[in-house]
């Protein structure tokens, strides 16, 4: 068992390597008048029930440093003002679309507003996020520069106050940095939807393989698609790239967001985002399962704690070395803290997504 467990830490401890390694080699992109593009983009945001968001999005869209963009919001069948404050910003920009879906879901949302986008380059976000005033400018320069058929951009939580949205932020942290690290090593497995940018016609290409029966995922299968058909996946690690959104306000809305998220998980084929899953997966049923034995025995406690202060100090390690890009302070109590709770936290959110996703592919066939 002691092999097992030394086995496990060190495929964990090899695997933040991976993502360290990778994020040092994505370099710093920066705005220079060289990369002055005038070539339009067309945002889309599928916006449900969303009216408490919109007015404070639009004001962050409407001063955006590159006013060269079609907007185009779509209404899914939000039954709040979502429409109405919608139709109150038809004269505030001089190219704006605003539809209605006849489908359900975010992923028919976007299908029909990338289909109505003039523009063959896409940039997606969410309405309850908050860009960087040179977000547009700073992606369509990139773009340029990188010819990517799918750029992914960083997205950050900010934290108010209390432990809650603490932890929540340092997690979100982690999964960013882990996602753009996997780029940077050419093992890209995940991405965010708040703040992606695509080839109108990739995306199209890959229509058929975003599982429409499920509601997540418009991001991640995007990505694992055009990962498959050897397309050009750039991160863009420039901190005026960076799109911001709150964190969830309490427990409940939290584990309902990270069920959906894991939901996805029985549909992967990718051998990387599999493998990395297994990974994190097997070190929290690892440390649960020391525990447990520890409290029947001492000398297995005393592997818990040596597994557990390891594990910690590469995760905070992690964390500390990019906390600041997303200009977050050190990230010591929160890694701490959190370190007590996210094995069993992992183990509830992966049991109650996958169930979801299991039940939700056996009654879609």
């Amino acid at each position: 068992m002691i092999v097992i467990a030394a086995f496990i830490l060190l495929n964990y401890i090899l695997l933040l390597a991976v993502f360290i390694k990778g994020w040092k080699k994505i370099p710093t992109f920066e705005l220079s008048e060289t990369l002055a593009t005038t070539e339009p983009l067309s945002v889309v945001i599928a916006c449900r029930n969303e009216a408490k968001n919109l007015n404070t999005l639009m004001p962050y869209l409407k001063n955006q440093t590159n006013q060269n963009f079609e907007l185009i919001l779509i209404n899914d069948h939000s039954v709040d003002d979502t429409w109405k404050i919608m139709n109150s910003y038809k004269t505030e920009f001089k190219n704006i679309k605003l539809l209605n879906s006849d489908r359900y879901g975010k992923k028919q949302a976007l299908h029909i507003g990338i289909v109505n986008a003039k523009n063959d380059y896409i940039l997606t976000t969410d309405a309850d996020c908050l860009p960087h005033q040179r977000w547009i400018e700073t992606i369509a320069a990139f773009k340029q520069k990188s010819q990517a058929d799918l750029v992914v951009g960083p997205v950050v939580i900010k934290a108010k106050q209390g432990i809650f949205e603490k932890w929540q932020q340092t997690e979100f942290q982690s999964l960013i940095i882990s996602g753009a690290g996997a780029i940077g090593s050419q093992l890209a497995f995940m991405c965010n939807g708040a703040n992606l940018a695509f080839k109108k016609s990739v995306w199209l290409q890959s229509w058929k393989n975003l599982h429409h029966e499920i509601n997540s995922g418009d991001d991640v299968f995007l990505l694992h698609q055009i990962k498959k058909t050897g397309g050009n996946i750039q991160f863009i690690k420039s901190p005026q790239a960076l799109v911001s959104t709150s964190a969830c306000s309490t427990l409940q809305s939290f584990v309902k967001q990270r069920k959906r998220w894991a939901s996805k998980s029985p549909y992967y084929r990718d051998f990387a985002t599999i493998f990395i899953a297994l990974s994190v997966f097997s070190i929290s049923i690892l440390q649960i399962w020391l525990l447990i034995k520890g409290f029947l025995e001492l000398k297995w406690f005393m592997v818990f704690a040596l597994i557990w202060v390891t594990k910690w100090s590469f995760d905070f390690y992690f964390l500390k070395s990019t906390s600041a890009f997303f200009g977050c302070k050190n990230r010591f109590w929160e890694t701490l803290s959190l370190s007590f709770i996210y094995p069993f936290y992992i183990i509830y959110t992966a049991i109650l997504g996958i169930s979801a996703g299991i039940y939700n592919k056996l009654n879609h066939g």
